[in-house]
């Protein structure tokens, strides 16, 4: 048998409107401003943190890149971050599902990589 303290979740920092932020694992940033298109999500980090989405993923599929092709960014940039999700599925999303989960990888006005948690993203 071996006893053990329990350690704190190792946190990371991020500069977050001019303030440190240290988040864990266990952490998420909440996103509640309804269903809004590709090119809303994208200026609501901008405008809110000021940080520049330079790739945005749902599961193991990138949703944009700043490497991606630009036709087909250009032709999701005005659909609904739910109607996008339903074509990367390939079927329509519960009636009952209220949040969608998107990683990031953001940069702050400098162009330095901001680490950020998961986005729990309500969309209903």
């Amino acid at each position: 048998m071996t006893l053990s303290e329990p350690q704190p979740p190792k946190a990371t920092p991020a500069m977050l409107k001019g303030k440190e932020w240290k988040w864990t694992s266990w952490d998420s940033l909440e996103m509640n401003v309804g269903d809004v298109t590709l090119k809303e999500f994208m200026e609501y980090w901008k405008n809110e943190y000021g940080l520049e989405v330079t790739m945005l993923s749902f599961g193991v599929s990138m949703i944009f890149s700043f490497f991606a092709n630009k036709t087909k960014l250009a032709e999701r940039m005005p659909k609904k971050m739910s109607e996008i999700v339903e074509e990367i599925k390939k079927e329509k999303l519960p009636e009952s599902q209220l949040f969608l989960v998107f990683e990031m990888v953001t940069e702050d006005e400098a162009g330095e990589d901001v680490d950020l948690p998961y986005v729990k993203y309500r969309f209903r």
